[in-house]
């Protein structure tokens, strides 16, 4: 299958469109042929720290809390399935001090 520069399906003359995927995946094939195995990922930058905070009147806030890009990106359909890294470690503090707790059994 062929696309242009915008990303659009080439029909082949004389050919039919394609049918659109209607569950796509991407998967990646670990040294041994499994796709089913997790990948580890490093040098993957977090889309968390370029999501933009707005605040009631929708004006853009000028230094959000690394909490407030998470939370902003958890509710916003464009960045709810984002990346976050382990870069902003310290960003663990705002989040215990707001309640979290992890519980080992």
């Amino acid at each position: 299958m062929k696309v242009d520069k915008d990303g659009n399906v080439i029909t082949p003359t004389g050919g039919t469109t394609p049918t659109a995927a209607t569950t796509v995946e991407a998967r990646l094939v670990n040294p041994d042929g499994t796709t089913t195995t997790a990948t580890v990922f490093n040098n993957v930058a977090s889309s968390i720290e370029h999501v933009k905070v707005t605040d009631a009147d929708n004006k853009e806030v000028a230094k959000p809390t690394f909490l407030e890009r998470l939370t902003t990106a958890a509710t916003t359909t464009s960045s709810k399935l984002g990346v976050v890294n382990v870069k902003r470690h310290d960003a663990s503090k705002e989040i215990v001090d707001l309640g979290l707790r992890l519980l080992w059994q």
